[in-house]
């Protein structure tokens, strides 16, 4: 009995140890992008004007917005329908089917802007530019391209594959237009020379992955083609919605305030995106492994959440009390930002965790409940934008974030766990986020004053000693200890 308890616990480590890395290994082309921005941020700062990185920044952020909304979903629909599929010719054929949609997408939408170029111009870059304009659906087409294959490569297990993508990704939406530095320090030729970075690797790989595409076969799978796109056109306006709460505040600073306001603003969601290499690792690993896992692991599903919900907090706590550490190497102008940053911080800490609270809503396939999470909390966020921006500028509008995210976490609980149960105790998840919300006021509140440091210090003990928080990092110890000594043991 107790050799068999002895081989039940080995195998329950193995399968824990083999999720971290597998977490880890997917979080690789994350930790690029984390590093690229860390490294973007100061360099740029310095290297552009306020106003025209607030430029080049924003068209970078409507380029993702626009960029995702052309996945029509497409991209979810493909990593849910292809373990239905069997025969490798078959999955080329998704795929095939799938980009063939997104750029027949992006054609139309490029046509209708082209009949309003001129205020469309002025929205983004302050002038109408028809060859400023010409750019976006260049960079789209780069976009979607580097994210299709992305996907394909991350469902066939190819790690290295999958993470040279990624890396592509981050290099178009992080920096890329840095290189173009030398020849002119301008916006014009930042973006001019983004649009045709993406353009050419759009072209570049769709001629080395020739292979990996082919005839869809529309009438012999025309069944399964329906099946994704009902799975996944209601994804659309969801998508949107979660864009939109995400970019607000940064549309709104356009409106009120101009480009450097966005550029400010631009440069702290930058900086807070660092918690997007446990995100974006996370949710690649996390959405394939509860489709195939559900049914047979639940409790390792509900122990994932008891992680997420802790580490997430602690390593936005980390950011918010090393901020200005961080911050020495930026142009001084942006040290403002050090007052709203732990807002921002809870749009990927909130997502994350509600990555692991909605799961029954895609495994009951009702992705169309996402439309009313995200609508209501693209509304709440705008409205707060409007309330609190003329008052207080940057500051709301990062308040407005901070209060769209925690609405999303709370909807997202609220019926993912009607569906499929994947938290064991809302109390973690409850108070740690509570907690966080405390310290960002506070660094808010006393960005001048001495008690200001001790305050958040304190919060920090405060988040240790947590039951659940302290349980956690006793095991965790207690792991590395038996992993050092394990080392030691064999050598």
């Amino acid at each position: 009995m107790t050799y068999l308890l002895q081989e039940n616990m080995k195998l329950e480590s193995k399968k824990s140890n083999s999720l971290i890395r597998s977490i880890f290994g997917y979080s690789l082309g994350s930790w690029f992008s984390a590093v690229l921005s860390f490294i973007v941020v100061p360099i740029s700062s310095h290297l552009y004007t306020e106003a025209d990185l607030g430029k080049i920044n924003f068209f970078i952020s409507v380029g993702s917005v626009v960029y995702m909304l052309l996945c029509l979903g497409l991209d979810q629909g493909y990593i849910r329908f292809y373990v239905n599929v069997e025969e490798e010719k078959g999955k080329k054929q998704l795929l095939s089917f799938d980009m063939i949609v997104v750029f027949l997408a992006l054609l139309v939408l490029t046509g209708l802007a082209a009949l309003f170029w001129r205020p469309i111009g002025m929205w983004l870059f302050g002038e109408a530019d028809p060859l400023l304009l010409a750019m976006l659906p260049c960079y789209l087409a780069g976009l979607l391209v580097i994210r299709f294959f992305s996907v394909l490569y991350r469902m066939r297990n190819k790690l290295l594959s999958y993470t040279v993508f990624t890396v592509l990704l981050s290099l178009c939406t992080k920096g890329v237009y840095l290189l173009s530095a030398p020849m002119d320090r301008s916006y014009r030729t930042a973006i001019i020379f983004s649009g045709g970075v993406a353009v050419g690797l759009c072209l570049i790989i769709l001629l080395a992955q020739s292979k990996e595409l082919c005839l869809p076969g529309l009438k012999k799978n025309s069944t399964l083609y329906i099946k994704q796109l009902l799975f996944s056109l209601p994804l659309i306006p969801s998508v949107l919605m979660s864009l939109l709460n995400n970019n607000i505040p940064q549309f709104m600073l356009r409106s009120f305030g101009g480009f450097s306001y966005v550029a400010g603003y631009s440069v702290a969601v930058t900086v807070a995106t660092a918690l997007n290499v446990v995100q974006s690792g996370f949710n690649t690993f996390w959405t394939p492994y509860v489709f195939k896992n559900h049914d047979t692991n639940q409790h390792k599903i509900k122990q994932m959440h008891g992680y997420i919900v802790t580490f997430m907090p602690l390593l936005g706590i980390l950011i918010v009390l090393f901020q200005n550490a961080i911050f020495l190497v930026v142009n001084r102008d942006y040290t403002y930002i050090t007052q709203f940053l732990p807002f921002l911080i809870l749009t990927p800490l909130c997502y994350t965790i509600g990555e692991t609270t909605c799961v029954g809503i895609a495994l009951k396939l009702k992705t169309s409940l996402n439309i009313v999470i995200y609508g209501v909390c693209a509304a709440i966020n705008a409205l707060l934008c409007v309330l609190l921006i003329p008052r207080i500028g940057v500051n709301g509008a990062a308040i407005s974030a901070g209060a769209g995210a925690i609405a999303a976490l709370i909807l997202k609980t609220f019926w993912g766990q009607r569906l499929y149960s994947s938290v064991e105790s809302l109390f973690p998840m409850i108070s740690n986020i509570a907690l966080f919300v405390a310290i960002a006021f506070a660094n808010m509140l006393l960005q001048d004053s001495v008690i200001r440091y001790p305050v958040l210090i304190g919060c920090l003990i405060l988040f240790l000693l947590l039951p659940h928080n302290r349980k956690l990092f006793k095991s965790g110890i207690g792991f590395l200890a038996g992993f050092l000594n394990k080392n030691k043991t064999n050598q």
